[in-house]
C-alpha cells in the first residue's frame, strides 16, 4: 500500500513538468480531442526542363475528311478575344499527322501560347479536329505585397516559381496561388488569401504581375510540450529549455525544423548520436500546443586509452563533437590521429572500439593510442633545383620579420623555399605562439635544488613537424609561385621522407640508426622536349614505418626530399583577341595591358582576362564571358594568348523596381540611385548606387542586381533590395580608462524620422574619476583642493544631433546640427562648454570625406592653478617666452570657429587595422572673447589664430600574423594678431593612450617649462617660491606639437595579442620657441601592453617607460618614470 502511495505521487509530480511521458490521447470529451494543425509539406515543383506528354491517339481518324477545326482556350484569356487559326489544317482536308503537327507549330510559334495539342472526334459530318492551347506572358514587372506578412521575398518568389523575365502560363494561375498559400499556412499564416492579377503592358506577349497577400491572423503557440525518451532527465530539461521556438511564437515550420535540427545536433554534441527530434502542432484542450519528441537513445561517452601526452578533456575539444556531423568511430579515430600528427606524433596510430549493447543507456567509444616517440624533421632537400637558373627570376621586395628587405624572389634559393614552406606550417600547425610552456626542469636549475622528476612540456615546433596534408598544400603554392613566372609545366615534389631503421640491438629507450641500404635514386628526368617526367615512389626500404610486432623501429627524425623541376620557361610572344565588336581591340589590349615578351604568368594573364571582363560590364554587358586559351611552341619556349570574347546582349535598364523598403520613401532612395531607365547597366552605376543608399544609414544591407540573373536579356529590371534597420534605438554600456575614470553612456536615436532618412542622435556620457583611481599624486591634491563638490568632479557631455541626408545638393552632400552641453574635469582646468555646430559633409566616395563646420560657444574654464600664476608674474624673474605661456584664460568666454576637415580612410578595419592608411587634415579658425572684467594680470582676454592638426597612420601586415602600425601627428596653432591667446580646449596635449604613453594623460610638460625648471634648480641665488617647479605650471597644453609612434602588434592566440610600442615627440607652448632656438629636443617613451579583442572592439593595458625622463630631485621628480595606461580602441 505504502509503495502504491508513492507511485502516485511521483505521477502526479511528473504530470506537472514540461517533459510529459507521452502525447494526449484524445480520451474524454470532444475538448480533449487532439486535433492536428501541421499544413501538408509544398508539393515538389515541376521540372524547369519542358516535358512532352504523350498526346491523343489518331490513328483512327487518319485518311479522314475533316469537317470542322475548332481551337479551345484553356486557363486564363487575358482578354484574348480572337484565337488563332491554323493555316495548315482546314475543314475539307484529310486529317494527316504532318498536317496537325504543321498546325501545332504554327500557333506555337506566334509566342503567344505555351502548350497545344491536338484530338478528335467522329461526327456525322465527318472528323471534329480539336485544338486545345494555353495562353502564356513574360512577365515584365512583378510586384509583391505582403500585408505585413513576415515571409521572405525571395523564398516567396523561388517557391512559386515566379520571376521577371519567366514564363507565366494561363492555366498554371490556380495552381501558383494555392501553392502560396500552402506556403504561407507553413509560414504560421493558415488563413490567408493570395490574390494574382495581371495588368497588359505596350508589349502584347509582356505583362505586369501583381501578388497582393491578406494573411489574416497568424497562428500562434499557445504552449509547447517535450515528450523525451531516453537521456537524463536534468540534462534533457536544460537541452529541451533552449528549444528555440517559444510558447506565444509563430507556427512556422521553417523555423520549427531549425529548431528541432538545433536540438538534435546538440544532443548528438552531448553524446546521443542517434538523436531524433520531431514535432507536430495540435490543437488541445482549444490551446494550440507544439508538440515536441525527442528520442534520444543511448548516450555515447568517448574514453581514451594510452594517450600519455594529452588528457582526455583535449583529445575530447580536439574531437568537436559539438560541430561534428559524422560520428562514425572511424572518422573520430581520424580526427585524433590527425591531432597527434600536426603535434609531431607521426607514428600515431588510433583504433577505436564499441562497448554496450543495445539495451545499455550508456555506451562508449574507447579510443586505444598509440602515441611512440615524437619524430622531427632535421633536414630537408631539393633536388633538381637548379639555382642560378632561377636566379634571372624577375626581382621582388618581400618584408620579412626581423630581416632587411629583400629583393629576391621569393622561390629564388633553397632558403627562401624554406621560408615559404614554414609559413604554411606556422598557420596551420599549432605551436607558432609567442608565449609557450616553460621546462620546470630550467626554473628549477635557476632558483633551487629540487629534487625529484618534473613533466617536461610538449614544446611545438610547427617548422620540424611533418604534415603530409599541409606539405602537400606548400608544395602546390610553390607549384603556383614557378608557374606565375613561366615555368608552367614545373613539378614540385611528391614530398619524400626518408628515415632510418633503428638497430635491433639498440639499447632499450635508445635508438642506433642503421645506414641506409642504398642512395636515393635520381629523380632529375626529363622527357626528349624537356619537360618534367613523374616522380617513381621511393623504395619502402629508404623510408622506414615502425612496426611494433615484427619489433621494427624507426628514429624520431626525418629528413624530407621535395623534387623541384622547372622545366624550360615560357615567354609570351602574341596577344590574340577574337570575337570583339562592340570594344576595339586597341581599347581591349589597352585594358587588358598584357606585356609581350615577358615570361607567361597565369596569375597575370587571370587578371588581364577579368579586366577585359570589367570593361564590358563597364559598357553594359554583363552577359559578357571571355575565355584564355594558351598555344605553345613546339620546344615550349614561347606561347601566345588567345582571349576569345562572347559579348552577348548590352543589358539596358527597363525599370527600377525598390524591394523592402516599407519604413523609408522611395523617393529618397530613388534620387541615390545612379542607373537609370534606358541606359546601360554599368557596374560602376551599380557600386555607386549601393554606395549612395549605404550612406544613407538606416539600411543592414543594400543589394542591387538584375531580376533572374541567369537568364540573358536585351531589356531586363534592376532590383533594389534594402533590408531596413530597425527604425529607432536605445544603446547604454559602461567603460573605463585611466583619464576619465569610470564611464557610463545612454543613446536614443531615430534613424528615419518622416520616412526621410532624417536620424535624431540624443547621447549622454557620464564619467566619474574617483582618488584611488588617479595614480599621479600632484592631481589628486590639486582636486582635492579645487574641486569641493562632488558633482564638479563628474564628467557629463550631452549631444543632440539632427542628421539630414539631403539638403538639396545632390546624394553627395548632407547636413547635421548638433547642440552639446559638457563639463569636464581635466588635469590643468575644468572646462564647461555649450555649443551649437551645424556642419555639411561631402563624400565623393567611401574613402574620402570633406567635412566644414560652424561652430557657437560658450566657454567657462577655470584654471587650477591660477593663483600661483598671478604670484609668480608678480614676483618671479622669469623671461618674456615664460610670461607669455604664463598667461591663460580664466572664467566665460564666448568663441565663433570655423573649422574644415578633410578624411581619407583606407583601412581594411576602423577597430583593429591590419593593412591600410588613414589620414585626417583639419583647419579651424577660432575668434574667442574673454566675458569677465576683473581679468588680472595673469588672465588673456582674447584670441585670434588658426589651428591646424594632421593626422596620417599606416598599416603593414608583416607575414601572415604580425601587424607594423606607425602614426604620425602634428599640431600648430598660429596667432593672428599680436596678443592672440590660444584658449584651454585648443590647445595640444600630450600624454595618454592616444599620444605618448609613457606620462599619464595630459602630464607631458612643454619644452619651455621644462628648460625653465632647469633654469630654476640650478641657480642658487632664487629662493624656492621664485622657482619654477612642475607644480606651478596652470596650463601643460602647447600650440606646437609633434607625435611620431610606431608599434608592433602581435598575436597570443585566440582573441589575446601583445604589442611593443615607441613614441617619440615633444611639445612647445610657443609655436616659434624651436625655429628661433634652433633647438628640436625630442622625448622617447618604449613600451608594451596586452590587447583583448572584444566585441566592443580592443580593450588595451599598455605600461609605458619615460627613457627620457627628468628628476630634479630624488624625492621630487619632474616626471613619473612609468604610466599604465588602460582604453577601448587602437589607433
Amino acid at each position: 500500500m505504502r509503495a502504491l502511495v508513492l507511485c502516485l505521487c511521483a505521477a502526479l509530480a511528473f504530470s506537472r513538468v514540461a517533459i510529459a511521458a507521452d502525447p494526449p490521447k484524445g480520451q474524454g470529451g470532444q475538448d480533449d480531442a487532439v486535433v492536428s494543425l501541421t499544413p501538408e509539406p509544398l508539393p515538389p515543383q515541376r521540372p524547369s526542363l519542358p516535358t512532352l506528354e504523350k498526346g491523343a491517339d489518331l490513328s483512327a481518324f487518319l485518311g479522314a475528311r475533316i469537317a470542322k477545326v475548332d481551337v479551345i482556350l484553356e486557363g486564363e484569356r487575358w482578354g484574348q478575344k480572337v484565337l488563332p487559326t491554323p493555316t495548315a489544317v482546314k475543314a475539307g482536308d484529310l486529317l494527316s499527322m504532318t498536317a496537325v503537327r504543321s498546325a501545332i507549330h504554327e500557333i506555337v510559334r506566334t509566342g503567344r501560347f505555351a502548350r497545344a495539342s491536338a484530338s478528335a472526334e467522329a461526327t456525322p459530318a465527318g472528323v471534329r479536329l480539336i485544338f486545345r492551347i494555353v495562353a502564356r506572358k513574360i512577365i515584365d514587372t512583378l510586384t509583391i505585397d505582403l500585408g505585413g506578412a513576415e515571409l521572405d521575398r525571395d523564398e516567396l518568389i523561388r517557391e512559386a516559381d515566379l520571376a521577371e523575365g519567366s514564363e507565366l502560363i494561363g492555366a498554371d494561375l490556380y495552381e501558383k496561388q494555392e501553392r502560396i498559400e500552402l506556403l504561407l499556412a507553413r509560414r504560421g499564416y493558415p488563413e490567408a488569401k493570395v490574390t494574382i492579377t495581371t495588368r497588359s503592358t505596350d508589349d502584347p506577349l509582356r505583362a505586369v504581375l501583381l501578388l497582393e497577400i491578406t494573411p489574416n491572423d497568424p497562428r500562434i503557440l499557445a504552449e509547447r510540450a517535450f515528450y523525451v525518451s531516453g537521456g537524463k532527465g536534468d540534462e534533457q530539461k536544460a537541452l529541451t529549455a533552449g528549444y528555440r521556438v517559444k510558447a506565444g511564437d509563430r507556427a512556422n515550420e521553417a523555423a520549427l525544423d531549425g529548431a528541432d535540427e538545433d536540438l538534435t545536433a546538440k544532443l548528438r554534441g552531448r553524446g546521443y548520436f542517434a538523436a531524433k527530434v520531431s514535432h507536430d502542432v495540435v490543437r488541445f484542450r482549444g490551446k494550440v500546443t507544439l508538440r515536441v519528441r525527442v528520442d534520444a537513445g543511448p548516450r555515447t561517452l568517448p574514453r581514451y586509452e594510452g594517450n600519455d601526452s594529452y588528457d582526455d578533456d583535449t583529445l575530447t575539444a580536439a574531437l568537436e563533437l559539438e560541430t561534428e556531423n559524422d560520428f562514425n568511430g572511424a572518422r573520430l579515430a581520424d580526427k585524433l590521429r590527425d591531432f597527434y600528427i600536426k603535434r609531431g606524433f607521426f607514428d600515431a596510430e588510433v583504433t577505436v572500439t564499441e562497448r554496450g549493447t543495445a539495451k545499455d543507456p550508456v555506451h562508449h567509444q574507447v579510443f586505444h593510442i598509440t602515441e611512440e616517440r615524437r619524430v622531427a624533421v632535421t633536414a630537408r632537400t631539393y633536388p633538381c633545383l637548379k639555382v642560378d637558373e632561377i636566379k634571372r627570376l624577375r626581382k621582388r621586395t618581400r618584408v620579412l620579420f626581423l630581416t632587411p628587405l629583400l629583393t629576391d624572389d621569393t622561390a629564388s634559393t633553397p632558403a627562401a623555399i624554406g621560408r615559404e614552406i614554414d609559413s604554411f606550417l606556422e598557420e596551420e600547425l599549432p605551436g607558432s605562439d609567442i608565449v609557450t610552456n616553460v621546462d620546470p626542469k630550467a626554473i628549477d636549475a635557476l632558483v633551487s635544488q629540487a629534487a625529484g622528476s618534473r613533466a617536461t612540456p610538449i614544446d611545438l615546433d610547427p617548422t620540424g613537424t611533418y604534415s603530409p596534408a599541409t606539405y602537400e598544400r606548400a608544395t602546390e603554392h610553390l607549384k603556383q609561385l614557378f608557374r606565375n613566372e613561366g615555368y608552367l609545366h614545373a613539378q614540385v615534389g611528391p614530398v619524400q621522407a626518408i628515415r632510418r631503421r633503428c638497430d635491433p640491438k639498440s639499447a632499450p629507450g635508445t635508438c642506433t640508426p642503421l645506414p641506409l641500404p642504398s642512395a636515393p635514386p635520381d629523380v632529375c628526368t626529363y622527357d626528349a622536349s624537356g619537360l618534367p617526367l613523374p616522380v617513381a615512389p621511393l623504395d619502402a626500404a629508404l623510408s622506414c614505418q615502425p612496426d611494433p610486432q615484427r619489433g621494427v623501429r624507426c628514429e624520431s627524425q626525418l629528413a624530407l626530399r621535395m623534387p623541384i623541376k622547372l622545366g624550360p620557361r615560357v615567354r609570351l610572344y602574341d596577344v590574340r583577341i577574337d570575337g570583339a565588336r562592340y570594344l576595339t581591340e586597341d581599347k581591349l589590349a589597352q585594358e587588358a595591358d598584357i606585356a609581350v615578351g615577358r615570361p607567361v604568368s597565369i596569375t597575370e594573364l587571370e587578371k588581364a582576362r577579368r579586366r577585359v571582363v570589367d570593361a564590358y560590364k563597364e559598357e553594359g554587358f554583363y552577359y559578357a564571358d571571355v575565355k584564355l586559351t594558351l598555344d605553345e611552341s613546339p620546344d615550349h619556349t614561347r606561347a601566345r594568348a588567345t582571349l576569345e570574347i562572347q559579348e552577348g546582349e548590352q543589358v539596358i535598364v527597363r525599370d527600377i523596381v525598390i524591394v523592402g523598403a516599407d519604413l523609408t520613401s522611395e523617393k529618397v532612395i530613388r534620387r541615390r540611385i545612379a542607373l537609370m531607365p534606358g541606359r546601360p547597366y554599368r557596374a560602376s552605376d551599380r557600386r555607386k548606387t549601393e554606395e549612395r543608399i549605404g550612406t544613407l544609414g538606416v539600411f543592414t544591407s543594400i543589394n542591387v542586381a538584375l531580376s533572374d540573373p541567369y537568364v540573358p536579356q536585351r531589356s531586363k529590371t534592376v532590383i533594389v533590395t534594402v533590408t531596413e534597420a530597425a527604425p529607432r534605438y536605445v544603446d547604454v554600456g559602461p567603460g573605463f580608462s585611466t583619464g576619465e575614470g569610470v564611464r557610463f553612456f545612454g543613446e536614443y536615436g531615430e534613424r528615419n524620422m518622416l520616412r526621410s532618412a532624417i536620424a535624431f542622435t540624443n547621447r549622454l556620457q557620464i564619467s566619474y574619476l574617483p582618488d584611488e583611481f588617479i595614480i599621479d599624486p600632484e592631481v589628486r591634491r590639486v582636486w582635492a583642493t579645487e574641486l569641493n563638490e562632488p558633482s564638479e568632479r563628474v564628467g557629463v557631455r550631452e549631444t543632440a544631433r539632427l542628421d539630414f541626408p539631403e539638403i538639396g545638393l545632390g546624394p553627395l552632400m548632407r547636413m547635421s546640427i548638433e547642440g552639446i552641453a559638457q563639463q569636464q574635469p581635466l588635469r590643468d582646468f575644468r572646462l564647461r562648454k555649450v555649443a551649437g555646430i551645424p556642419s555639411f559633409t561631402y563624400r565623393p566616395f567611401r574613402e574620402l570625406l570633406f567635412s566644414i563646420s560652424q561652430t557657437i560657444e560658450y566657454n567657462e574654464a577655470k584654471v587650477f592653478a591660477k593663483g600661483t600664476v598671478e604670484d609668480l608674474l608678480a614676483t618671479a624673474n622669469l623671461s618674456p617666452e615664460i610670461r607669455r605661456a604664463l598667461r591663460v584664460p580664466d572664467g566665460g568666454s564666448q568663441a565663433y570657429a570655423q573649422r574644415l576637415v578633410v578624411t581619407w580612410d583606407r583601412r581594411d578595419s576602423s577597430l583593429n587595422p591590419r593593412s591600410g592608411t588613414y589620414f585626417v587634415s583639419g583647419l579651424e579658425h577660432v575668434d574667442w572673447f574673454s566675458l569677465r572684467d576683473d581679468s588680472g594680470a595673469s588672465a588673456a582676454t582674447r584670441g585670434h589664430f588658426l589651428k591646424f592638426s594632421e593626422t596620417f597612420s599606416g598599416y603593414v601586415p608583416l607575414g601572415r600574423r604580425l601587424t607594423l602600425a606607425a602614426q604620425l601627428r602634428l599640431g600648430w596653432n598660429y596667432q593672428l594678431t599680436k596678443n592672440s591667446t590660444t584658449y584651454p580646449d585648443r590647445l595640444f596635449f600630450l600624454g595618454g593612450f592616444e599620444s605618448m604613453r609613457a606620462w599619464y594623460s595630459d602630464t607631458f610638460i612643454p619644452q619651455e617649462f621644462i628648460d625653465q625648471i632647469l633654469t630654476d634648480a640650478r641657480d642658487p641665488n632664487k629662493s624656492a617660491e621664485d622657482k619654477l617647479t612642475a607644480r606651478k605650471i596652470p596650463l601643460r597644453g602647447g600650440n606646437l606639437m609633434i607625435n611620431p609612434k610606431v608599434e608592433l602588434r602581435i598575436p597570443l592566440g585566440g582573441a589575446w595579442e601583445t604589442a611593443l610600442f615607441t613614441d617619440i615627440g615633444n611639445l612647445w607652448r610657443d609655436a616659434s620657441t624651436p625655429f628661433d632656438t634652433g633647438r628640436f629636443p625630442i622625448r622617447v617613451g618604449v613600451g608594451t601592453g596586452i590587447r583583448y579583442q572584444s566585441p566592443i572592439g580592443p580593450a588595451v593595458l599598455d605600461v609605458g617607460f619615460n627613457t627620457t625622463r627628468y628628476v630634479i630631485k630624488r624625492d621630487d621628480p619632474t616626471e613619473s618614470f612609468a604610466a599604465i595606461q588602460f582604453a577601448i580602441g587602437v589607433f
